[in-house]
């Protein structure tokens, strides 16, 4: 993922929530645009995931995004 590209999907009007899933298998649902900033030179993104918490993550290790709700994580065993 490209910072432009995902500048492009938050800046989308009008906005539909979407859920930004990471390298790593985590997935982050965006509710709106405010809730999201970049730093400076473009890299962090930086969200709101709930009233008292946020995240920071490279945007290079940002995977997908999609409309609609987290997918379900299916239990081991």
């Amino acid at each position: 993922m490209t910072t432009d590209q995902l500048k492009a999907v938050i800046s989308k009007r009008p906005f539909a929530p979407v859920v930004l899933r990471t390298t790593g298998g985590r997935e982050y649902r965006v509710e709106h645009p405010e809730l999201v900033s970049f730093s400076p030179g473009g890299r962090v993104v930086h969200m709101w995931v709930a009233p008292d918490a946020g995240v920071a993550l490279d945007v290079l290790m940002i995977e997908s995004i999609h409309e609609g709700e987290p997918r379900r994580r299916r239990r081991a065993g």
